[in-house]
């Protein structure tokens, strides 16, 4: 089954973040629960921020003003040595976020799959759209690992790491009455049929209650529709 280490889907609360701590006191001498939540409400919402966008110019502006008051070009001066401590490791910590950045894949959400997406999403679906959903750091691309794991990439009977697949996009619609994902690949040296001999393994590894619709888009274009069974 597919599970990100860090991702929660929206309104629930992850086993690997809460524990067994429920009803009970929560660890590291936490008094509350609620302390629990609103630092994940935190982590999540940095998630949606661009960390080096910001970082960097304002260790930029730091370093940079710290030198000119430094030399009585700007005004305090006397607090020109602290803008400048702290001025460098920003900037060059905005700088490694913004090379080792990967950027959210936008999301299209048809209305009438907002309207059916609490009732009928599966956990995986949910965990799967807030992972991609974010800015992430360090990693090559989005569902890295399943991908890898799918396709068997580097392996006997697999694919070569240059013909991985790529996320570039992410819908929601509503399929028959079914809450459907699709995540759309950009794939230019693999054929569908590297897709559709993996559609099983799909379901098994997206699921439960998954099937998997693989479609050729264009050349090179193509989409697995995750859709939701047995309502």
């Amino acid at each position: 089954m597919y599970n990100p280490i860090c991702s929660i889907s929206s309104g629930q609360k992850s086993s690997k973040y809460w524990g067994n701590h429920q009803g009970s006191t929560p660890p590291l001498g936490i008094p509350s629960p609620h302390i629990h939540l609103a630092l994940y409400c935190f982590f999540l919402y940095l998630s949606q921020l661009k960390l080096g966008g910001i970082a960097l110019p304002v260790g930029l502006t730091l370093f940079v003003w710290g030198f000119g008051a430094y030399f009585g070009l700007l005004p305090f001066q006397d607090a020109s040595p602290l803008f400048l401590v702290y001025g460098f490791p920003i900037t060059i910590i905005g700088a490694a976020l913004n090379y080792a950045e990967l950027a959210p894949v936008v999301d299209y959400a048809q209305p009438e799959a907002l309207a059916i997406r609490d009732a009928q999403a599966t956990e995986t679906q949910g965990k799967i759209r807030t992972d991609v959903c974010q800015y992430r750091y360090g990693d090559d691309q989005h569902l890295d690992e399943a991908l890898n794991r799918l396709f068997q990439v580097g392996r006997p009977g697999g694919i070569r790491k240059p013909e991985c697949p790529k996320l570039v996009g992410l819908r929601e619609e509503a399929r028959d009455g079914a809450y459907t994902l699709v995540l759309e690949f950009e794939a230019p040296k693999l054929g569908l049929e590297e897709f559709t001999k993996r559609q099983d393994k799909m379901e098994t590894f997206f699921g439960p209650n998954i099937r998997a619709d693989v479609v050729e888009m264009s050349s090179g274009m193509y989409e697995v529709a995750l859709v939701r069974i047995n309502l």
